[in-house]
């Protein structure tokens, strides 16, 4: 009887279960265009650029007083900001799935009613159809890519001490996208346009329709700046490459990890 009714479980789990897209997808708009779309149904747009120093590419970053209220929480706020690529090249809008990333990056802190009126909201702004990377919703809250991966928690410090946001903007200079206060730290979005920053590693996997995650982002809270391990985030934002994909990009991680430890110094 009990191993019927664990199989009457597993199977009932299974059919529950459904994927969650990455991306979301829209008919083409100008930059004027997509930022009164969201600022119409009550979003801020707080910055925008040239993903991978291409015009083709251009990213859009906006927020709310939901994703801000949703973030407030301790080594959250990465998840206050979500945005929309306008791709030229595919004739197209892509957009991060709210859903998808508040998922994965709030976990047991979502609170569901809020979440669910930033998808209410886009869904509003925008006619969306569903992109071509996705992953089950039981799997985006504990998501790591394989064993011994890290987790969204498993971040990398990249610089401590007094005056970091002096630094950074020292530092970064133009490459700063947005800056953002949410609860006691404050987000960034930079613009890695080295050698081996975005353009270099999203060309080797040719994701650049696949790109809307940037751009890269660090929190500085407490005196210590932080931003998402790369093999996490670069794994959740591209859930369908393989291993042997992402061996093509196997340095990556340690650039981008010294790109930001440098900002800081």
């Amino acid at each position: 009887m009990k191993k019927i009714l664990l199989l009457v479980t597993i199977l009932m789990s299974s059919l529950l279960a459904s994927d969650i897209s990455t991306y979301l997808k829209a008919n083409i708009q100008t930059q004027d265009e997509v930022e009164k779309s969201l600022k119409k149904v009550g979003f801020d747009v707080i910055g925008s650029y040239n993903a991978m120093q291409n015009p083709d590419y251009r990213v859009i970053v906006y927020t709310s007083a939901q994703l801000k209220q949703l973030s407030a929480k301790d080594n959250r706020a990465f998840s206050a900001v979500q945005k929309v690529m306008i791709s030229k090249k595919d004739n197209s809008l892509f957009l991060t799935n709210p859903e998808y990333y508040l998922k994965a990056m709030l976990q047991d802190d979502i609170n569901d009613g809020l979440a669910r009126q930033v998808s209410n909201r886009l869904n509003s702004a925008f006619t969306l159809t569903n992109g071509d990377y996705s992953m089950e919703d039981s799997e985006l809250s504990g998501f790591h890519f394989m064993f011994g991966m890290p987790y969204y928690e498993d971040m990398l410090e990249v610089g401590s001490g007094d005056n970091l946001n002096s630094k950074l903007k020292q530092n970064a200079t133009n490459n700063i996208v947005f800056e953002l206060k949410v609860a006691n730290a404050t987000l960034y979005g930079i613009s890695m346009n080295d050698t081996n920053g975005e353009k270099d590693y999203v060309g080797i996997l040719k994701e650049e329709k696949s790109s809307a995650f940037l751009p890269y982002m660090v929190m500085v809270k407490d005196n210590k700046a932080m931003i998402l391990h790369p093999k996490y985030y670069l794994a959740l934002s591209l859930p369908k490459l393989t291993m042997g994909e992402f061996m093509n990009i196997m340095e990556t991680p340690a650039h981008i990890e010294d790109y930001f430890i440098n900002l800081f110094e």
